[in-house]
């Protein structure tokens, strides 16, 4: 069955070598930053039926404005090399600069030096993003950045992780925890992420997480994810067969279809 690839990352010779220079070679416990090439992209989405993939940069991110300058004009010049395969995903004059590139949305990291996504710091950049209807989560929740904003939508890595099971607990605890008037009952939780996010599939959801995500999420909003190159490609192909396989006994095929290409196709991607 065609798929849409939306959590895969792309590795720009000049980007390595700055986070191998500085320092950040191991980024998030990784042994290294795996080599990456455009033809060994394709060659991989040729063999696993993937018809179009999203790449964005990872951990550590660029976090100098001219290292995140050079990156995405290399990122939008490997794509226009391979028309219809890549989608690129790309500081508030810097997305005017990557959308004129061509850039599909935004990756965000979880923190930058410390301070997490829905800190006020942060506003006018999801304010810029907002106007813009682009997609960059505890604390997007209770900080209301996500209400705030409500033009966003969120792709959140891995089936949520270990946020499904949270979901209850962090509801339940969130006024105490915060000086903040956002009340997040966790049947608002559900019917923000039901709305507002999509949840990828990268790496291992079968056979556990899934199940976890089905919990508080629906197939309405999955999306096929890889996680090539941090993944390496003869680990993707056991799990998509894992994934194949497990995935028809939890979804009928018109539900199979559209997490692997549809959701993806109606968010534009």
């Amino acid at each position: 069955m065609e798929k849409i690839d939306t959590h895969c990352h792309i590795v720009p010779p000049g980007w390595r070598k700055w986070c191998e220079e500085h320092g950040w070679d191991k980024p998030d416990g990784m042994p290294c930053i795996p080599e990456w090439s455009a033809e060994g992209h394709i060659a991989l989405m040729d063999k696993l039926g993937i018809k179009r993939s999203i790449p964005s940069i990872t951990s550590p991110g660029t976090l100098l404005k001219r290292v995140t300058r050079e990156t995405n004009i290399k990122i939008s010049q490997i794509c226009r090399q391979s028309p219809g395969r890549f989608d690129v995903e790309g500081s508030l004059e810097e997305i005017d600069h990557a959308l004129e590139l061509g850039a599909s949305g935004f990756a965000a990291m979880t923190n930058a030096q410390v301070y997490y996504m829905g800190d006020s710091r942060f506003d006018p950049v999801f304010k810029k993003l907002n106007q813009h209807k682009t997609r960059a989560v505890v604390n997007l929740l209770l900080s209301g950045t996500v209400t705030q904003f409500e033009n966003l939508t969120s792709l959140v890595s891995h089936c949520g992780a270990t946020l499904p099971p949270l979901v209850e607990r962090f509801s339940a605890f969130s006024t105490r925890m915060l000086k903040s008037s956002e009340k997040m009952a966790s049947e608002r939780v559900k019917e923000i992420f039901s709305t507002r996010f999509y949840f990828d599939l990268a790496e291992m959801p079968f056979p556990d997480l899934i199940h976890g995500y089905l919990r508080i999420g629906t197939p309405e909003r999955l999306l096929y994810g890889s996680d090539y190159p941090y993944t390496p490609s003869a680990v993707i192909e056991i799990l998509n067969k894992t994934m194949d396989e497990q995935m028809k006994e939890l979804f009928d095929q018109e539900q199979l279809q559209r997490i692997f290409s549809r959701n993806a196709c109606e968010l534009h991607l």
